[in-house]
Parts: C-alpha cells; sequence; structure tokens
C-alpha cells in the first residue's frame, strides 16, 4: 500500500484573511469556516468570542490567530481522490510585505535567466532579467535641514542653478533638486595624466520647510536620506528650530555636515566671538562631521559662491558610494502627492533601485494602479501647475551635451514639462495614474516617505487588499458605548476628491448625521479623554498636496476642531453641501476656487476661508472659532520664544 507523500512543510497564512481565503487555503467548503469561527446573532457576524463585530459575511475579517487554529486542524490536501490531513506543517505569518515579494520574483526571474544562458540564442532576453546584482552607484540623497530663514533655499538655488521664489518668503513644500559634479578616478597609466574622468556624477538635494509647522515633512525626509546637510545662519547660531531638526538626523541615524551661512552680517567682534564659540562646540561634539563657512550666496553674479559646500558634498559622495541594481522591480519612495487639474493626481516619488517604466503596475500605501505617463523633475524650468514644489533645471548647455539625439526619453521642450519612459536609480518623476483601485474619493493618497513598489498587478492588489484589512479591522470592534462614526478613510483620514459624488452618497452622510452634535472625527483620538470633553468645531480642508494636508491637520488636530472632510483638489460642491450640512467653514490651502463653487457656495451660505500660505492660514482659523490653542501650538505658531 502506498503512502501519500508529504511535500509540504510551510504553509504562509495571511496575518489577516477573508473566509473565501481561508477555505482556499484549507481546501474545505466555505460553511465549515463559517461554523468553526463564526457565531450569528441579531443579523449580525461575530468572531474571536465576539471581539469583532460584521454586517456581511464578505466583511469579515480573520486575524492570523484564528486562521492558524483553524488551519491546524481542519487543513486538507487532496490526493489519490482523496482528502487526507497534514501533518507536521510549519505554519508561518505572511504580512505580504512588497520587499519580500520583490525579492522572490527577482529570485524566480533570476532561475529563469540562468536556465536561458544556456540555450543558443541569449540576445532575447527581457531587460529586466539581464541582471539583478549591484551594479550602479545610487546618486547619494541629502536632506537640508535648518531653522526657517537660515538661507536653505537659497543654498540649494546656489548649488543646483535653480531660482525659486517661495511664497509668503518660506518653505512650505519639500523641493527636489539635484547637483552635479565630477569624479574622477586615479590613473595608473605612466601615459596619462595621475586622474583621469571617471563620470558625471550627482547629488539629489531634499529642500526642507524650516518651520516647525512642517515637522512631519522634516522628519520624514531624514528617514529617506543618506546625510543632514544643517544650514546655520551665523547671526543666530544654534537656535530650537537647529536643535529640532538635528535630532531628526539622530533618530535617522544619518551622518551630519554643516553649513555656517550670513557670515557676513557679523559686523561687531562679540558677534564674531560668539559665532567661534558656536563652531568650536560643534567641531568638538562632532568631530567627524564635515563644516563650510559661505558668504553672499544671494549674489547670482558669482557662480562659485557655494563651490566649498559643493566640494564638501562631493568629496563626502565619492567616500561612500552604494551599488544597487538598475534593472527590475523598482523600489521607491513618495516625497509627495497632489492633485493637477489636467492630468489628475500625480504621485513624486524618489527611484532607490531598479528601473520604473511607463506601464509598470505599482503598490503605494493602500493605492494600486499603472503608470501611464511620467515627468521628469529635474531639467524643468517651471513646477508642474497645482504641484507647489520646486523644481530643478539643468544648465542648456550640459543637456544638449549629454543628450542623445535617438534618445527620445531625453527630449523636452523648454518652459515646459518632459515625459520619461524610463527612471533610474536616484531620479525624481512625477507619475500619473493610468488607474487605481476602488473609487478615488475612498482612498487615502500615499503620504511621505511611504513605499512606492513596482510589481505585478496581481501581487500589488493582494498587497492592497491586506493593508485594508489590517486597517480596518479595529473598527469592527463589539464596542457598544462608541457613539462615533468613523469615516473609513484610511490611517491619514485624507479623502481625495477631484468629482463631484452622487447624491446618494451626501444623502447617506446625511442620514448618518442628523444631529450636528455628532461630529465625524477623521483621525480621532478615544484616549484623549479630556479632549472628547470639549466642544468640537467641525472643518472641511482642501489642500494642493498630501503633505501640505498632513501639516494642517497635525496643527489643528491639537485643538478642539475635528477635521469633517479632508482631502487634496479643487472644491467641489460636495465639499460645500457638507459644510452647509455642519454649519461651518472651508479652509482652501493653496486651491484656487473657480467661479462656480464660489456662486455656489454663496448661495448655501457657506464661506471659504483662502490662504496660500500655511502659518497665517491658521491663525485665521483659529480666530475664527475662537478656540483655546495649548502652549505647544503656541510655540509652533511662534507666539511664544522657547530658549535653547
Amino acid at each position: 500500500m502506498s503512502t501519500l507523500k508529504k511535500t509540504i512543510t510551510t504553509l504562509k497564512i495571511p496575518k489577516y484573511c477573508g473566509l473565501k481565503e481561508l477555505a482556499k487555503i484549507c481546501n474545505v467548503p466555505v460553511k465549515q469556516v463559517m461554523k468553526s469561527l463564526v457565531t450569528r446573532k441579531h443579523k449580525k457576524y461575530f468572531i474571536a468570542n465576539e471581539e469583532y463585530v460584521f454586517s456581511t459575511k464578505n466583511a469579515i475579517i480573520l486575524p492570523f490567530e484564528l486562521s492558524a487554529q483553524f488551519v491546524e486542524t481542519n487543513i486538507n490536501y487532496k490526493g489519490n481522490n482523496k482528502n487526507t490531513k497534514l501533518k507536521n506543517v510549519s505554519i508561518e505569518e505572511d504580512t505580504f510585505d512588497p520587499i519580500n515579494i520583490m525579492n522572490e520574483l527577482l529570485s524566480l526571474e533570476m532561475e529563469e535567466n540562468n536556465k536561458n544562458k544556456l540555450k543558443k540564442n541569449v540576445k532575447q532576453l527581457n531587460d529586466k532579467s539581464i541582471t539583478f546584482e549591484p551594479n550602479t552607484i545610487l546618486p547619494p540623497t541629502v536632506v537640508v535641514l535648518g531653522e526657517r530663514d537660515h538661507g536653505k533655499t537659497t543654498l540649494v538655488n546656489a548649488l543646483t542653478g535653480r531660482r525659486v521664489r517661495e511664497k509668503g518668503g518660506i518653505t512650505q513644500r519639500v523641493g527636489a533638486a539635484r547637483y552635479y559634479f565630477n569624479y574622477f578616478e586615479n590613473n595608473n597609466d605612466d601615459t596619462h595624466n595621475n586622474q583621469i574622468l571617471n563620470r558625471e556624477a550627482s547629488i539629489t538635494l531634499l529642500d526642507t520647510p524650516g518651520h516647525q509647522h512642517f515637522v512631519d515633512m522634516q522628519r520624514e525626509s531624514a528617514f529617506n536620506a543618506d546625510m543632514a546637510l544643517v544650514v546655520i545662519a551665523c547671526d543666530e547660531g544654534i537656535t530650537p528650530g537647529t536643535a529640532n531638526v538635528m535630532q531628526h538626523a539622530f533618530d535617522a541615524d544619518i551622518p551630519l555636515s554643516f553649513v555656517f551661512t550670513k557670515m557676513d552680517l557679523l559686523t561687531t567682534d562679540e558677534e564674531k566671538k560668539r559665532f567661534q564659540e558656536i563652531e568650536n562646540y560643534l567641531k568638538t561634539t562632532f568631530p567627524n562631521s564635515p563644516m563650510t563657512t559661505l558668504n553672499n550666496l544671494n549674489d547670482r553674479t558669482n557662480p562659485n559662491r557655494a563651490l566649498e559646500c559643493g566640494n564638501m558634498l562631493s568629496t563626502w559622495a565619492e567616500e561612500n558610494q552604494m551599488y544597487v541594481r538598475s534593472n527590475g522591480y523598482a523600489s521607491c519612495f513618495v516625497l509627495d502627492s497632489f492633485a493637477d487639474r489636467s492630468r489628475g493626481m500625480l504621485l513624486r516619488v524618489l527611484i532607490l533601485e531598479g528601473k520604473l517604466n511607463i506601464d509598470d503596475s505599482f503598490v503605494a500605501g493602500t493605492m494600486h494602479g499603472i503608470i501611464r505617463n511620467m515627468y521628469c523633475v529635474f531639467n524643468q524650468t517651471n513646477p508642474i501647475v497645482g504641484s507647489g514644489i520646486n523644481n530643478y533645471q539643468k544648465s542648456k548647455n550640459n543637456h544638449k551635451n549629454n543628450m542623445n539625439d535617438n534618445d527620445t526619453s531625453h527630449q523636452m521642450k523648454y518652459n515646459t514639462t518632459y515625459e520619461v519612459i524610463e527612471a533610474k536609480p536616484g531620479d525624481v518623476v512625477d507619475v500619473m495614474l493610468r488607474g487605481h483601485q476602488g473609487k478615488l474619493r475612498n482612498l487615502s493618497p500615499p503620504r511621505m516617505g511611504e513605499g512606492f513598489f513596482a510589481l505585478p498587478l496581481e501581487n500589488s492588489k493582494k498587497i492592497v487588499e491586506y493593508r485594508i484589512m489590517e486597517s480596518t479591522l479595529e473598527l469592527h470592534k463589539n464596542n457598544h458605548n462608541n457613539n462615533t462614526v468613523n469615516n473609513n478613510n484610511g490611517d491619514d483620514g485624507i479623502v481625495i476628491q477631484d468629482k463631484d459624488p452622487q447624491g446618494n452618497e451626501l444623502s447617506g452622510l446625511m442620514n448618518q448625521q442628523m444631529n450636528k452634535q455628532n461630529v465625524v472625527v477623521v483621525d480621532n483620538n478615544d484616549d484623549d479623554n479630556d479632549r472628547m470633553m470639549e466642544k468640537h468645531y467641525p472643518l472641511v480642508v482642501k489642500a494642493d498636496t498630501s503633505s501640505g494636508l498632513l501639516s494642517l491637520n497635525s496643527i489643528i488636530d491639537t485643538t478642539s476642531i475635528d477635521v469633517v472632510v479632508g482631502g487634496i483638489g479643487r472644491i467641489t460642491k460636495y465639499d460645500v453641501d457638507v459644510a452647509s450640512l455642519y454649519e461651518t467653514i472651508i479652509v482652501s490651502y493653496n486651491i484656487p476656487i473657480s467661479k462656480e463653487i464660489h456662486d455656489y457656495a454663496i448661495s448655501k451660505d457657506v464661506y471659504i476661508e483662502q490662504g496660500d500660505v500655511l502659518p497665517e492660514l491658521l491663525e485665521r482659523i483659529f480666530q475664527h472659532f475662537d478656540v483655546d490653542i495649548s502652549d505647544d501650538t503656541k510655540k509652533i505658531m511662534g507666539e511664544e520664544e522657547e530658549d535653547v
């Protein structure tokens, strides 16, 4: 009598899965899973000793503990026309990590590539199967940090040749620019010079805001950079803002370098002595951190005004080279997401590894889609409409010298944006979407710092399904005393609204919120009992970018104001209707208002508070609601001075 050969030794179970998926894994009917794990009462479905409650069977989410317990006793293996229970099977938790999935796919393609090498004709190999070994140098990412008005943007302009003017005189977005330098290698051949030009290298610079309103941008930029360039104005020295951004670099565990600006403003001996003390303190505290001092950065007639800083960065880049693969599935991180009037929602991403191509499918946060077009951020003269993010224009001469006439990916018209068909490590591109999962209004746009991975569409969908289950399971906890309605828009509470909703959507919201005192809180913190006792004021917020919206919400969240609807993109009639429902105002941060919406808001008696400078806009919001501001918020707003 032949025995059944057990080839399965390890079984991966999703950390969160549905009934049908678990039944498919165990090769049993769905009814058997329902009978073992689900209890039905009063037309509701309960699991885990009634810890979670669901309204329908399809909405049931099973945690790993329940799934693993069921698998151990009910899994069957179908063989020889009989169902035989497997024994000694190791059950592992599958978290659908995109990096692990990417590595598995690359390993499979590497095996296929090795098989093809044995064949005679290897010229037809897929481009993604050429090599997956680290074979190209990744341009390092340097985040420029510092206190407001210390000269960060001026320094980046001087290094890269771009010209940027900020609204309100302060940086409110993370700008991406590229600094080019020549890399030399020693030549052992006596017939040539001691050094030869090896290649044109580059460094990606992230120009961050200095105001404390944008602490999230500063922190996320630091955690996704290879080095921090801290800018310190000689006349002000180390301020609380400087100490805060240095702490971000410490937390991110990245090396520091320092640039001292506005040296020409030191006129008295006392000021020079104070600066010397600061410089000596930093040299003693950070002996391995390079430092340099610059003068007259605003002098555009001097092209070498930031040369010393550029040499410092290029020396560090040459000493800390990092090789990455240039082919295969791309691994990136999101710099920002924003709504463009003509192109829809765009994702600005920095490529870290692999190659990103048009028509690639991707996953980022709780969104998956297909790339329709890509627009290069570098070599642009003007920013994309609605982006609010600075761009960099490489000089025309350098571009023409390095451009291949047959390479359509580099063809461009100056004074306009230009498309690229592929993006390599170190590039920053704006990704235009062809399609994405679900309705646009039910999605949270990827926030800054989130991973962006080019993966097959099937894998991308599974990752998004898993992440949605992970974020929504807590909403199904069986809490009978919870009277707050959650709008289920993701962890960040951001809703993208680019189209007017159907009437049934608005009526559904009205039916749920007949009593205007019951506020729908986008980012609700149930643990803050003191805040729950306060009188809350509803608010509708729209911004041009997701990072700007998060910065605005992070300040508002410290007060008794609750955002009932928040999103990126233009204001719609839906926003006006919600504001009218709650008898509140609409805040428009760096968003133009159309005449149609303006007239509609007047007819609904809804006031729209517009602003393109965040500190000024927040001040008007707090004055409108006359809310109490905490001491921490006052420090951020600049109403209280803090000693270093």
